[in-house]
């Protein structure tokens, strides 16, 4: 192949149970999280593992990843795709291979089979010519919808393509089709190809919703009640191996700008409360909501609105801040984003996270505080308005542990919903709200942490967790109780 050509050969993935081809200007991402384009669950696997992208050939990078990345029992950061390759995820011996060969150019392909749909015709008697695939694209008097300003329908959002999607009346009315979008076009929850439309559906391009008012879209927000918003958690318990109780009926209600600390001893569930609320585990009872979505059921719509900062650093560490960003940027942008207007994002994000001047260090020479925000900035890219972070101050010294949660104030303060979970007591009156978790996963507090004292008769932090530790079901009795009062008040005397 020339460079040209092999500029726009296909990718194709194999894995032991699955299989995936990817085409010019694609960028993929592997790992156990299983919003990953390829997923593959094994526990040497790191959430995010590798990627897949074009630099000046096909290259597959580690991303940090715990266990690495292995070529013919070497262990390497970054290979070149040229033909076939092999990798192996992780240094045990029968860890999860993965496939990679570089196809035939697509224009080779189709040029090839082009002229032989062509001689068949011909031998056939049919002169109309070659059969060609067709692909979407706008008709006239579509409504236009995307990222361009050019658009009918302009969707100021990173994760949108240029041109996105088109609005047509067909003969059985209102119709919208997505035009071969990255990140995909979905109506109720569902990604589509094309779907018909009624007045007040829902349209979600990126982590914009639309609905449909008087023949055309408009913001959600210009229609929909502000009661739509943010994090609600109804009633979400847990059960595993048949009867083992891991959370009990968690409930809880975070409005845009807000910030919650989830708190409890060791074993209270605090985690596993993140996995749900973030949709990468799922409840056995009750419906974990955002922005008037249901995470569980739409989940592939509302991936992206989302991010989840885990415990441990996922940023490469041989790469500046900038790099490492700008890697990721490629990854989780659509392809048809300019690096004009990657930078742009990159910039913003630096200077949200206070990361600026920091932007040409290697990560592995930045401080405690300063790898965490950057971890933090790696999922502020795609624009999520639900961030959760695990642990976040885990091996930081105080002034470091002050400095991460003004930044998540600060955060919140922007307008999204932030939840932390976290063992550190020392900074919770920068929140609006905490989670008081007993051992069990059942809820001991929910509420302002200036008002725990009146719940639970204490204001020690110390005291109180000794209490939910020894007296798990009293506190959540106390809690139900409490919870009962205020929603079923006394009625007041005649």
């Amino acid at each position: 192949m020339d460079d040209l050509e092999t500029r726009h050969a296909q990718v194709l993935l194999e894995w032991d149970d699955g299989r995936a081809g990817y085409g010019p200007g694609a960028t993929v991402r592997i790992g156990r999280d299983r919003s990953m384009d390829v997923t593959l669950d094994d526990p040497v696997v790191s959430r995010e593992h590798a990627f897949l992208h074009w630099d000046d050939g096909w290259y597959l990078v580690d991303s940090g990843s715990k266990n690495g990345l292995f070529v013919d029992g070497r262990r390497v950061e970054r290979v070149r795709v040229t033909g076939t390759v092999v990798a192996r995820l992780g240094d045990r011996a029968e860890g999860p291979d993965l496939r990679i060969s570089v196809a035939e150019p697509e224009a080779t392909r189709e040029r090839r089979w082009g002229l032989l749909d062509q001689l068949t015709a011909v031998r056939a008697g049919d002169t109309r010519g070659p059969l060609r695939r067709p692909r979407p694209a706008p008709r006239p008097g579509d409504v236009s919808i995307g990222r361009a300003a050019d658009n009918a329908v302009v969707v100021p959002d990173v994760l949108a393509s240029r041109q996105h999607a088109a609005l047509r009346t067909g003969p059985s009315g209102l119709e919208i089709e997505d035009l071969g979008s990255v990140n995909g076009t979905f109506v109720a929850g569902t990604r589509i190809t094309r779907a018909a439309l009624t007045e007040g559906d829902v349209v979600t391009i990126g982590n914009t919703d639309l609905v449909v008012r008087d023949g055309t879209l408009v913001p959600r927000e210009k229609v929909a009640a502000p009661a739509t918003g943010g994090l609600r958690v109804r009633a979400v318990g847990l059960t595993i191996d048949g009867n083992r109780r891991l959370l009990h009926d968690v409930t809880l209600a975070a409005p845009p700008g807000t910030l919650t600390a989830v708190i409890g001893p060791s074993g209270a569930g605090k985690s596993t409360v993140a996995k749900i609320v973030s949709g990468t585990g799922n409840p056995t009872d009750g419906v974990v909501e955002f922005d008037g979505h249901s995470v569980h059921a739409e989940y592939q719509a509302l991936r992206s609105r989302i991010g989840l900062v885990p415990q441990d650093d996922v940023l490469h560490r041989q790469l500046t801040v900038r790099e490492a960003l700008g890697y990721a940027a490629e990854l989780r942008l659509p392809p048809d984003t300019t690096r004009a207007d990657r930078d742009e994002v990159i910039a913003r994000v630096l200077a949200e996270l206070q990361l600026t001047e920091h932007a040409g260090t290697r990560v592995d020479r930045l401080s405690g505080g300063q790898r965490k925000r950057a971890s933090v900035a790696l999922e502020l890219l795609t624009g999520p308005s639900l961030l959760i972070l695990d642990e976040p101050t885990s091996g930081l010294d105080p002034a470091l542990d002050r400095q991460i949660m003004t930044t998540l104030r600060r955060l919140a303060d922007s307008g999204r919903v932030v939840l932390v979970i976290t063992h550190s007591l020392s900074y919770l009156e920068l929140c609006d709200q905490v989670l008081l978790l007993a051992p069990g996963g059942k809820t001991a507090y929910v509420g302002p942490p200036g008002e725990v004292g009146a719940a639970l008769g204490s204001t020690d932090w110390a005291e109180i967790f000794a209490r939910v530790a020894a007296e798990p079901d009293a506190v959540h009795a106390e809690h139900l109780a409490r919870s009962a009062a205020v929603d079923h008040p006394p009625a007041a005397d005649s």
